[in-house]
């Protein structure tokens, strides 16, 4: 089975992520990213993904690439492509720390705690958008908060 679609629309919401990631929030029972390095690079023959660097401790990011990413992600995910955000061009140049670290923290979310006894996961990656603008109350001032959690089975928007 084929795993593209779900990393184009991982990549839609996350932005950028590492083989890594998208193997433990799209396949967290797989032993290795093996389908899913397949995925992105069978997407990226076809000009929908596109690495442009590495994380601090070298491991290789992944981002849409341009019009055709987006468009392709937007469709994945039912949504418009001019609500998605950008295609985070040049995020890894500098290690895409700050990312990396909106990633785990989704990541952490969806697929619970590891300690014994910890509670499970939320949602799943689609639960959640990145760099989505608000407009606060007034219309004065817009917001990009790092992640939001939508979980719309108790009607929260958090």
């Amino acid at each position: 089975m084929s795993c593209k679609p779900a990393v184009l629309g991982a990549l839609g919401v996350l932005k950028v992520a590492t083989a890594d990631q998208l193997q433990r929030l799209l396949r967290p029972g797989a032993v290795s990213n093996k389908a899913v390095r397949q995925a992105l690079g069978d997407l990226g023959l076809h000009g929908l993904v596109a690495s442009d660097g590495n994380t601090r401790d070298r491991r290789k990011t992944w981002r849409l690439e341009g019009a055709a990413g987006l468009d392709a992600a937007a469709a994945v995910l039912g949504m418009v492509r001019s609500e998605m955000g950008g295609t985070a061009r040049g995020a890894s140049r500098s290690g895409a720390q700050h990312a990396m670290a909106v990633n785990e923290t989704i990541a952490a979310f969806v697929l619970g705690g590891s300690a014994p006894g910890a509670a499970g996961g939320v949602g799943t990656v689609r639960s959640w958008s990145t760099e989505t603008e608000f407009l606060l109350p007034g219309g004065k001032r817009q917001v990009r908060p790092d992640g939001v959690w939508q979980a719309s089975e108790i009607g929260c928007r958090c």
